[in-house]
């Protein structure tokens, strides 16, 4: 079964992602929720490109 992983892609999305993760619980529908800030990278190809390293 494939995974479904949320990506957020702008400016804040430190803050948005814990948000959306764990307040609105997202963390109970999804295996995991990346974001150019936790990934040290600009929402760029750099940043798909980490993402899939991650497995997602």
């Amino acid at each position: 079964m494939r995974a479904i992983h949320p990506l957020l892609v702008e400016r804040g999305a430190e803050l948005d992602a814990a948000w959306l993760w764990k307040d609105l619980g997202l963390r109970e529908r999804f295996d995991a929720i990346h974001y150019a800030a936790d990934l040290g990278v600009k929402p760029s190809r750099a940043f798909y490109e980490a993402v899939e390293d991650r497995g997602g």
